[in-house]
């Protein structure tokens, strides 16, 4: 893939990803990467944000060598004030598959927390 039709799947994911209510932040541990994060509604929420509802997914756009590079997580707070984070990576280039995926995380995130109760 060139780097013009790297750069193009890039910005019309940036498109779709916006147009879908996500929100772009700038993340210090990973300046190469353009991050964006939604909130979704769980049964468990992290310990630390009881004023808001569910968890927040993050998902990471780069340029891997010409290829884009897609990376998402959940790090949030366990009921026994622990963190974990779950992060799925060597994804599919296209958005949308990686978006499908999302439900699998959100599992993920409620068999930990589920598994850890409060002490």
């Amino acid at each position: 893939m060139s780097d013009n039709d790297t750069q193009k799947q890039i910005s019309d994911a940036v498109s779709l990803l916006t147009s879908l209510g996500w929100r772009e932040y700038r993340d210090t541990f990973r300046d190469y990467a353009r991050m964006f994060q939604k909130r979704y509604e769980t049964p468990t929420r992290c310990c630390l944000n009881n004023e808001k509802s569910g968890v927040s997914v993050c998902l990471f756009l780069s340029d891997a060598l010409g290829h884009v590079n897609i990376e998402m997580e959940v790090v949030a707070g366990l009921p026994d004030k622990t963190w974990i984070n779950i992060h799925h990576y060597s994804l599919p280039e296209d958005v949308n598959a990686v978006l499908a995926k999302i439900p699998v995380l959100l599992a993920a995130w409620e068999a930990a927390a589920s598994c850890n109760p409060q002490p």
